[in-house]
């Protein structure tokens, strides 16, 4: 059985609370003594991307088919990893299960298993308002094709729960498993339109530790917007076909951060009709161009002045035809020389610290837009 089983399944707004014994048969992927496993295709759940899933005949990918026919063999390669995608459902068990079936991973040295193929979990506490990591599941290595996690809550009652699929593993189906008389209840989420972020492995979440910790879920989970992760590593290099895509989209913001694949060369060549194809369509989205944080370590600092420069320039442009919905941020300026490295986990792959600059950093910019300033 597949995860997505058609078009039918697009719908994902139940309007009454449901035993999970009560799921159809054709979402009951397989019983044992005391756990039912389901598919998040029922309406009870909610999947961000869920047509762009649905499409690719129930694989977690971030492009559609059509979409991966436009792009280079590289952004296709990247966009079968699942980075960006997330289940969410709210319920009143004290426990469930997960099972993941994965298609294959990406090797990389520079994170753990847990950074490269887990899967986190997360509970919204309303009484503050905020989201809380709970735990994250992991596959015993980067051969495992299956995986099975357990998870237990210590809150009681009904609770939101967000679970993030891998950044750097592509996953092939996931089920979600209940005991009996489980209670599933509608999922009551926001219909926001999304924030889309464009760039490197960086936005994609290369070197976080978990996948709750890259700036894009962070930001996304902050200001409560659902997300588009079209981050690709090796990738970025401001292509006019996956500005076209943005431009598509009906979103609430466009983080623009791709100051790292793309030489000096093609930036320039590059980055203003990124911008100029995106706004031509989008006239109010806010959108927040960003340079990279790691000069004098990825690159000289000056060679970083001038990538930072041509940056510049797409906004000084942007400014003087009028844009208001635009805002720069120099990465460079985010972190002093001096402490630089402690951010890093390698010469430009920030960490969780580095993460959390950036985090900020987008957050603030976004804020500033929307005050006007």
């Amino acid at each position: 059985k597949k995860s997505f089983l058609s078009e039918k399944e697009s719908v994902q707004w139940a309007e009454i609370s449901c035993l999970v014994d009560s799921f159809a048969k054709q979402y009951v992927i397989k019983k044992t003594k005391d756990v039912k496993f389901v598919s998040p295709a029922e309406s009870h759940f909610y999947v961000n991307r869920r047509a762009t899933i649905i499409n690719n005949k129930g694989q977690f990918f971030r492009l559609t088919s059509s979409e991966q026919k436009k792009c280079s063999k590289l952004i296709k390669r990247m966009s079968l990893y699942s980075a960006g995608l997330y289940v969410e459902f709210r319920t009143d068990a004290n426990e469930f299960w997960i099972e993941v079936h994965y298609l294959k991973y990406m090797q990389l040295t520079n994170m753990s298993v847990k950074g490269i193929s887990g899967l986190d979990v997360y509970i919204f506490s309303p009484n503050v308002n905020k989201w809380d990591y709970v735990d994250t599941i992991e596959p015993n290595g980067l051969n495992t094709k299956k995986m099975l996690g357990h998870i237990k809550l210590d809150i009681t009652g009904e609770k939101l729960i967000r679970i993030y699929l891998s950044s750097y593993a592509s996953i092939r189906s996931l089920y979600l498993g209940f005991l009996s008389e489980t209670m599933i209840h509608p999922h009551l989420h926001r219909k926001t339109k999304p924030i889309v972020f464009y760039g490197s492995s960086i936005t994609q979440g290369c070197a976080a530790d978990h996948v709750g910790d890259n700036y894009v879920n962070k930001v996304s989970r902050t200001l409560g917007f659902d997300e588009i992760n079209y981050g690709f590593s090796e990738s970025a290099f401001g292509e006019p076909e996956i500005a076209q895509m943005i431009a598509d989209i009906e979103s609430s913001g466009i983080v623009i951060e791709y100051d790292h694949n793309a030489t000096v060369e093609t930036l320039k060549k590059t980055h203003y009709n990124f911008y100029r194809i995106i706004r031509e369509k989008r006239r109010d989205v806010p959108i927040v161009l960003i340079s990279r944080l790691s000069g004098g370590l990825s690159v000289s600092q000056e060679e970083a002045i001038i990538r930072f420069e041509i940056i510049k320039n797409t906004y000084n442009l942007a400014k003087k035809a009028g844009d208001n919905k635009i805002y720069l941020v120099n990465g460079n300026q985010l972190l002093e020389n001096e402490t630089k490295k402690l951010y890093f986990a390698d010469d430009r792959h920030p960490n969780r610290k580095g993460m959390d600059i950036i985090y900020e950093a987008v957050v603030d910019a976004i804020g500033r837009i929307g005050d006007g300033n």
